[in-house]
């Protein structure tokens, strides 16, 4: 559906026009009651429609509408444009009640530049529906420019909101707009207390950006907890941050976790692993090798098959270039280094081939079989 409006202020008539747009070789034109609220100064009054046309306008007289919102319940199920004024635009998401209206409204303005619409996004935050909030929160650098003071207070005052998500927001939008304010780093230490995962996990994430070293020694003292949701986070940050030091970390957190939460610290798991050198890859072996065999889910076997192959692969590398390397030295002690060196690796690889082929030869999942049968 296709909305439009006119009005002239001579006649005090408005005029709404509503175009049905599907393809009419596949649909028919469709009956649709619809009601319309218009807005004028100090009232809001409906009016109900019944559309039977491919195109139709309705005419009502009125005073200068503030805004006229289509379908006023957002119960019309199909994909609606709209010809609206910007000024409407705004007053819709300042007083429209409907979170849908607010959303339709947000997504008009949200980028645009002027006052009256970013002075409306900045008193959504004040809203008292949390997901009011959070829809402020995705958008705010215009408001900054008008309100950075007032809304830095504003976002401070959001990170002790009752609502987990409100919390988690606020905190990430200071680390988006605010990091190099002279409060942030204690701020976001300050919101490592907080009983919610997701909040220390946004906090964590802008306290990396800013100072890594302090969020790594802070993650550390959630080594313990059993929870997934901070496993995850800790891994995040190792991933990104870490050092071989957190390497038994990754395995023990893998080994005590299962399902959809497992697969997610594999991903993070295979960053981490793409950041240390050649020498860390044997310990990977057996981590993978009991995800392939433990695992009944096709898609986790392959992530196995997946970390064993590319560590096959980076050693097998790492190889070449030791080789390459002792073409090029004479002194008979860095020589001999880069031999013993190559020595090892070549165990390793052995090593890796030896687990990848018994693995595939006992392998029976079909998915996991082709799959094979076309990586190296």
């Amino acid at each position: 559906l296709h909305y439009s409006q006119s009005y002239d202020a001579e006649t005090k008539k408005l005029i709404v026009t509503v175009e049905q747009q599907q393809n009419f070789n596949q649909f028919p034109v469709f009956q649709l009651p619809i009601d319309i609220d218009i807005y004028t100064v100090g009232r809001v009054e409906r009016k109900s429609v019944f559309v039977t046309q491919k195109k139709q306008s309705f005419e009502f007289e009125t005073s200068q509408p503030l805004l006229v919102n289509f379908d006023a319940e957002k119960v019309i199920l199909c994909k609606k444009t709209e010809e609206k004024p910007k000024e409407q635009w705004v007053y819709q998401l300042n007083n429209a009640p409907l979170y849908l209206d607010k959303k339709e409204a947000f997504a008009q303005i949200k980028n645009n530049k002027d006052v009256a619409s970013n002075d409306a996004i900045f008193r959504l935050l004040n809203a008292p529906f949390f997901e009011f909030k959070n829809m402020a929160m995705t958008n705010l650098s215009g408001v900054k420019e008008l309100h950075e003071i007032a809304l830095h207070e504003t976002l401070i005052s959001l990170t002790k909101n009752k609502n987990s998500s409100v919390r988690k927001n606020a905190y990430q939008s200071l680390s988006e707009h605010y990091s190099s304010h002279d409060t942030h780093e204690s701020v976001l230490e300050s919101g490592m207390k907080d009983s919610s995962y997701q909040v220390i996990g946004a906090c964590l994430d802008g306290l990396a950006a800013i100072n890594p070293e302090k969020a790594i020694a802070l993650v550390k003292g959630l080594e313990n907890e059993k929870s997934s949701s901070v496993k995850e986070i800790i891994t995040g940050l190792y991933a990104e941050y870490g050092d071989k030091s957190n390497h038994d970390f990754f395995l023990s957190a893998i080994k005590s976790t299962n399902g959809f939460a497992k697969y997610g610290l594999l991903s993070q798991y295979s960053n981490f692993l793409s950041r240390m050198d050649e020498t860390e890859i044997s310990k990977s072996i057996l981590m993978y090798k009991e995800v392939i065999t433990n695992s009944s889910a096709w898609w986790m076997k392959m992530v196995g098959y997946q970390g064993l192959i590319s560590g096959k692969n980076r050693i097998a590398n790492r190889i070449e270039e030791l080789k390459t390397e002792l073409t090029l030295v004479s002194e008979p002690t860095m020589k001999s280094k880069i031999e013993r060196e190559i020595s090892e690796f070549g165990m390793e690889l052995n090593k890796m081939e030896t687990t990848l082929a018994q693995l595939k030869g006992e392998e029976k999942d079909a998915k996991v079989i082709d799959y094979l049968n076309n990586m190296r």
